[in-house]
């Protein structure tokens, strides 16, 4: 038998569970001859070519991530909130806050942040062409190399911050940071490795453990909260230590979690230091420039603390920033970072495959299903920014001065949530460019968010009275700067869509959200002006005005585009003759071959925004309507859930009303398969 159908026969035969398509070889099916003969047939392989499969494949993966991710940001707005309790709004949590700051920053930029990006391609190419021997020899270099170079670095920090804690003269709150940075600064080696394992096991089709290891870290921070608080010593600072201590634990626990999946899956780890090896000098050629875009990001989030501790002369807005940004991150890890990660290794596959009609469906796919889940989220978030904040944050200390913490904190939520659609788009969308190992692209997108955001941040806490609330608002306008850019890049290297009916798609939102909001106003002055109606009769009549214009609007044009007749006659036909449409109403009545790739992702942003927009006017009344005096937890709980759990019946209520085909997907991706 030829080596081309030798190689095609062993792929079929390991197929992956999460990824159909995705071949996985054995080392001892990878000699160079064989990696050759994969590479030559690369380009013509039918890997993708159940590309719904993939899809669904890709849900379900992201679906898991998003499991696990609600765990582990449950647990972690847990932790927090008892540090918020324990410590409050304080210069020792600030401390604590700016020291675990940095070795944050190390794992975005050498673990599943700027490495990931240019690892998971190179390491994805190599399972998808059969050469598994030649990935697990890049990721041996990799891991050998990256854990030496970060534990000199660890040294030299802690020898560099024991000489300014001797000679510089610090305040004694730097002082306490830079001791509280030496406890963890050695959980940058732990996270970052354990990061690249996670892009393995990732390339290798499983999730879970990587989605998993973040708990970890929570339930060492919460035992030692809850157990181990007072271990040594009864002192704020004495206690904050013992947090420091439980962070490194933590990050034992999560590396020693990667190990076990990553072998039994085949991986195998060769300690070396060689730096010939191919893959490995792919890496970190791309790893140079995307290192700046993430430098950059991680280098603004930083100056935000600094222009926070040096222009806002009160106490806390480091804290504050840090709990509004991680309540923010709770959906933002669950539904967009979740679907990213589970994109990546997809997308980069079929680039490798040179299967650009696949790339493009994959990365709507992936475009909708994130919309489909952020824009319902930044709906609630500022609607109940300050009732989450209180239920999460709202005890012990920094419920002190009458809630002020709370109240600012809020605030910081609602700006962050005014951006939330943005960067889930961004956290899709850098992905798909690295898919494609352009790693430039990125950059100067991170490079221009970076410098609006700077200036923003001086303009709006400087010149107004926003405080930390500037801050947030800040990084929201510039998050969709850089959404804009990243989306001009992928028109250039993926068909581009008709811009003409991208145009026009646009006009009929914008002309619908306009005739909705005047014809709103307009009938709900009718109706209020009327002594004999109730108030909530004329904010509904209002309500309906303005969603049935919005409706109505998207329908011209998806009929327009699919050339059928409107909705007012498609009802007056079908009550005619009375005969059900041949396919569902978001077809339209036309088959799924003439749904472009371009009409699907408009037809998901209509469904999606429709959808929300019930949502968030249910979300409003049931809001109003509940009791807001008192602090009981029962009540702030009851302010807090009560809406959220409204909201996502309804939610899915108006996305099943509304024929939504994200809506469809994610129920076939998790429903249980039929026995034939």
């Amino acid at each position: 038998m030829h080596n081309k159908a030798k190689i095609a026969a062993l792929g079929a035969s390991f197929h992956h569970k999460t990824f159909p398509r995705h071949r996985i070889y054995t080392p001892a099916m990878a000699s160079e001859k064989t990696e050759e003969s994969a590479t030559a047939a690369a380009p013509h392989s039918t890997a993708s070519s159940d590309v719904h499969a993939d899809r669904k494949g890709m849900l379900r993966a992201a679906g898991l991530v998003s499991f696990m991710t609600v765990l582990s940001r449950i647990l972690g707005l847990w932790r927090d909130r008892l540090m918020a309790g324990i410590f409050g709004a304080s210069g020792i949590n600030d401390a604590f806050n700016l020291a675990f700051l940095l070795p944050n920053l190390t794992r975005r930029l050498f673990g599943e942040g700027a490495l990931s990006s240019v690892f998971v391609p190179v390491f994805s190419e190599r399972l998808a062409t059969g050469r598994s021997a030649a990935a697990f020899r890049t990721a041996s270099v990799l891991l050998t190399r990256l854990a030496l170079l970060l534990f000199v670095l660890c040294v030299l920090f802690v020898v560099g911050s024991l000489a300014a804690i001797q000679f510089a003269g610090l305040p004694p709150e730097r002082v306490l940071t830079l001791k509280l940075a030496n406890w963890m600064i050695f959980y940058c080696v732990l996270i970052n490795i354990a990061a690249v394992m996670m892009s393995i096991l990732n390339s290798l089709g499983h999730f879970l453990a990587g989605a998993f290891s973040p708990v970890m870290l929570n339930l060492c921070m919460i035992l030692s909260c809850t157990v181990a608080l007072d271990w040594l010593g009864t002192d704020q600072e004495s206690r904050i230590y013992v947090q420091a201590i439980a962070v490194i634990a933590g990050g034992v626990l999560q590396l020693l979690l990667m190990l076990p999946p990553a072998f039994a899956r085949g991986f195998k780890y060769t300690p070396t230091l060689s730096s010939q090896d191919e893959g490995y000098e792919e890496v970190v050629k791309g790893f140079l420039p995307t290192i700046l875009s993430v430098a950059l990001f991680q280098i603004n989030l930083l100056l935000d603390q600094v222009i926070a501790t040096t222009f806002i002369h009160e106490e806390g807005p480091v804290t504050m920033l840090a709990y509004g940004n991680r309540l923010i991150q709770l959906p933002w890890a669950i539904f967009s970072l979740a679907v990213a990660t589970a994109a990546l290794p997809m997308l980069s596959r079929y680039w490798a495959e040179k299967n650009q009609a696949a790339f493009a469906k994959g990365l709507s796919a992936a475009v909708r299903n994130t919309l489909y889940l952020a824009v319902p989220s930044t709906v609630g978030l500022c609607l109940l920014s300050t009732d989450l904040t209180r239920l999460f944050y709202g005890t012990g200390k920094f419920l002190e001065h009458d809630g002020e913490a709370v109240l600012r904190t809020g605030r910081v939520v609602f700006f962050f949530s005014l951006g939330l659609c943005f960067y889930s788009l961004n956290a899709v969308l850098a992905r798909a460019i690295y898919a494609t190992k352009d790693t430039k692209t990125p950059t100067r997108a991170a490079a221009i968010a970076v410098a609006v955001n700077l200036t923003l941040n001086l303009v709006l806490v400087l010149g107004t009275g926003m405080k930390e609330a500037g801050l947030s608002l800040a990084s929201a306008i510039s998050g969709g700067v850089q959404t804009l850019f990243l989306v001009h890049a992928l028109h250039a290297k993926i068909a581009s869509p008709d811009r003409k009916r991208m145009f026009s798609f646009a006009a009929a939102m914008l002309l619908g959200a306009a005739v909705g909001l005047v014809g709103a106003v307009a009938v709900y002055k009718r109706f209020s002006g009327d002594p004999n109606q109730e108030q909530f009769v004329a904010f509904f009549a209002a309500a309906g005005t303005a969603i049935a214009a919005l409706g109505l609007s998207g329908d011209f044009f998806f009929s327009r585009a699919l050339q059928v007749p409107s909705l007012l006659q498609r009802m007056k036909g079908s009550a005619g003759d009375g005969q059900p449409e041949p396919h569902p109403s978001w077809y339209y009545g036309v088959p799924e071959e003439k749904w472009t790739t371009d009409l699907v992702l408009y037809h998901g942003i209509f469904t999606t925004v429709m959808a929300s927009t019930i949502m968030g006017l249910m979300v409003w009344t049931v809001r109003d309507s509940l009791q807001p005096e008192g602090q009981s937890f029962a009540l702030v709980f009851q302010r807090a859930i009560v809406p959220v759990a409204i909201g996502v019946l309804v939610y899915m209520v108006a996305s099943g009303a509304f024929q939504s085909r994200e809506y469809d997907e994610l129920k076939s991706a998790f429903g249980r398969k039929r026995r034939s």
